[in-house]
């Protein structure tokens, strides 16, 4: 950070000059926050605004420096006295503090070396990475890094962040003598992100097209789908007519219909492709509504009732002409 130059400042002359007081909420004041890495932003950005100012009273200053720092950088500085002379020990503990060119060095490459690694193709992600880098070797170059020179660190750095199929293109993209330019490496990333972006905005037409035709293909089948019976807009099984007739009837309106399959009432398909159930009553393969077991019972019964009389009456007509 640089050093305040108060001393040197001229002093004003109040009874004949009336002191011009800036309205700091105006000026777009920074944040720092203690992070090394935006501490000479800070600091440029600080001093042009508030504390090279000589309209400014250094009481004011002081407010402006407490209102702008936060965090750790706040701690330091917001026990000392509000006074003429607080504003000038509080930008001293700050630059002694945080003025350390070595850490701020070290910060920008961390930022470079722990960009996180892609699994998946992702244009937001390839963008981040192109622009972290590109921020931070500038903000090294402005502290008289040579950085031109780390081209090749820098590229491989970047490359082993990178999905495997965007790795594979790189590799094709680049030729196999001549060594790539980090510029070169900037170009490519932003191609394939802008590419990305324009692969997810592009409408879907194909599966738009086919979920109409399904939409449509069910709303067919839906209105084709009329009860043999009532004419109603339900299946053969579902029909309370069709429910109330006797066996006999059911049966008549199963062949005369043509409902192949006696399983499920259907004329879709044959009974030995049917997947419904069977019986709920007797477990067989038919519908529950055909279910004649009583019917056959009774047929039984009246069957065998008739046998008795018929039996009766050929005993009656033996004897009758035996004598």
């Amino acid at each position: 950070m640089k050093e305040l130059e108060l001393a040197g400042a001229p002093e004003l002359n109040v009874t004949t000059e009336p002191v011009v007081k800036a309205k700091l909420t105006q000026l777009s004041v920074p944040k720092f926050r203690g992070n090394f890495q935006d501490c000479v932003t800070f600091e440029d950005r600080f001093l042009s605004l508030v504390g090279d100012s000589i309209t400014i009273p250094n009481i004011q200053k002081f407010y402006s420096l407490l209102s702008a720092v936060k965090g750790g950088a706040k701690r330091v500085i917001q026990h000392l006295p509000v006074s003429e002379q607080g504003f000038r020990v509080a930008w001293e503990i700050l630059v002694e503090r945080y003025e350390n060119e070595r850490f701020i060095i070290n910060t920008h490459i961390d930022n470079i070396m722990i960009l996180p690694s892609l699994t998946s193709e992702n244009a937001s992600q390839l963008h981040h990475i192109v622009d972290t880098t590109k921020c931070n070797l500038e903000a090294l170059k402005a502290m008289k890094q040579n950085t031109d020179s780390w081209d090749m660190i820098i590229i491989y750095t970047l490359v082993q962040r990178l999905d495997n199929k965007t790795k594979k293109e790189w590799e094709l993209h680049i030729s196999s003598k001549e060594l790539p330019t980090l510029q070169q490496l900037y170009t490519f990333l932003e191609h394939r992100s802008n590419a990305l972006e324009s692969k997810s905005t592009k409408p879907k037409t194909n599966e738009h097209k086919q979920s109409s035709e399904r939409k449509m293909s069910h709303s067919y089948v839906s209105v084709k789908r009329m009860c043999e019976v009532c004419k109603d807009s339900h299946t053969v099984s579902h029909c309370n007519t069709f429910k109330q007739l006797s066996n006999d009837e059911k049966y008549k309106i199963v062949k005369q219909n043509k409902l192949w399959c006696i399983n499920c009432l259907s004329n879709k398909h044959m009974i030995k492709k049917c997947q419904a159930h069977g019986c709920k009553i007797c477990g067989k393969w038919h519908h529950t509504l055909i279910y004649r077991n009583k019917d056959l019972s009774r047929e039984h019964s009246n069957g065998s009732q008739e046998s008795s009389r018929q039996q009766e009456n050929v005993q009656a007509t033996y004897r009758t002409f035996k004598e």
